[in-house]
């Protein structure tokens, strides 16, 4: 199985997402990379774009909730910031709201959350960033781990392995030759790119972890 869109165990190998003597990087480190990078991505963004991947069968719910959000005064680059001012501890959002609340006496509960947000932009963006990650990552592993426990027969003859490559495996096939400046492979069926690919260890958005 391969992701079109985090201890984990994959190959035999365990990831710990918060960090080990193996050189992954914990959550603060992560952090720490982010967010020197993380007012620029911002403005690059446009108001009407976003970095955040949303299920399309979805679509009306992110609908409903954006124009509430949209009424506040927060935009689709703000997703992030929101995200990580919302995956914090209750300690930690209640001391942010508090200083946010000392800015805005007079302010409703609304405008102290955008606030609590300006107040930090750089860091919540990272940290929501990393959380959209790890909530993807957690998804990845739970249903590779569903995959290989699924039966073996049908793993190595279903059916499945004749029929067509999917459009996220050629993608991931040619980015893993880019990053490896090796031959692409050539004509493949779902089950021989699906060989190819666990073989390279290729879903590249979590093999980094320890780079």
């Amino acid at each position: 199985m391969n992701d079109d869109s985090e201890s984990i165990s994959v190959a035999g190998q365990t990831i710990d997402m918060e960090g080990d003597a193996a050189g992954v990087p914990s959550e603060a480190l992560l952090i720490a990379r982010h967010t020197a990078n993380a007012l620029r991505r911002r403005a690059l963004l446009s108001a009407n774009t976003t970095l955040v991947q949303r299920d399309p069968k979805d679509v009306a719910g992110a609908i409903a909730l954006g124009f509430v959000l949209r009424g506040r005064g927060l935009g689709a680059a703000d997703s992030w910031r929101l995200d990580g001012l919302l995956s914090g501890s209750v300690d930690e959002l209640t001391q942010r709201l508090t200083e946010a609340a000392s800015h805005l006496p007079g302010g409703d509960a609304g405008a102290v959350r955008v606030r609590a947000i300006d107040l930090a932009a750089a860091e919540l963006a990272a940290r929501g960033e990393y959380a959209a990650w790890k909530r993807r990552a957690d998804r990845y592993f739970d249903e590779r781990d569903a995959w290989l426990a699924a039966d073996e027969e049908m793993r190595l003859t279903g059916g499945w392995r004749q029929r067509r490559m999917t459009m996220g495996q050629q993608d991931l096939i040619r980015a893993t030759c880019a990053l490896w400046e090796i031959d692409l492979p050539g004509h493949m069926l779902r089950g021989s790119a699906h060989d190819w690919l666990d073989a390279a260890r290729a879903n590249l958005r979590y093999k980094g972890l320890s780079a």
